[in-house]
């Protein structure tokens, strides 16, 4: 397979940078549609990251190419990057390479978690 050309990769970027905008936008809506204050429970998020999900596990088996960009890395990427983790988790799964999957998440979890707390130590302390 030859390396996409220059031209091709900034086209990409546009398509991220457009799909990414549209992603964040979905996430926002939500969050105005379901406010954590009404709702009692994080909805909007939860709803983000399931509808973003099921789209990304659509996208990666019917497209390719710049839709895929577009939508899988794009619009699902700015709408929630919880759907980039859980294609990756499903996909090492599924070559059968289970202790990296669980590597993975339970890396994720951890330290994503811990570097929230870290930040938000640090803000309270400066």
């Amino acid at each position: 397979m030859m390396p996409p050309q220059k031209q091709d990769r900034l086209f990409d970027y546009f398509l991220v940078f457009v799909g990414g905008g549209i992603g964040s936008c979905l996430r926002y809506s939500l969050a105005l549609l379901f406010p954590p204050a009404t709702a009692g429970f994080p909805l909007a998020t939860l709803l983000s990251n399931v509808l973003a999900s099921a789209l990304i596990g659509f996208v990666s088996q019917r497209l390719s190419g710049s839709a895929y960009v577009w939508l899988a890395v794009g619009v699902c990427g700015g709408w929630s990057t919880f759907s980039s983790f859980s294609l990756e988790s499903v996909r090492l799964m599924q070559e059968g390479r289970i202790t990296v999957a669980l590597l993975s998440i339970g890396a994720n979890l951890a330290l994503c978690f811990g570097c929230l707390w870290l930040g938000m130590m640090a803000a309270k302390n400066i």
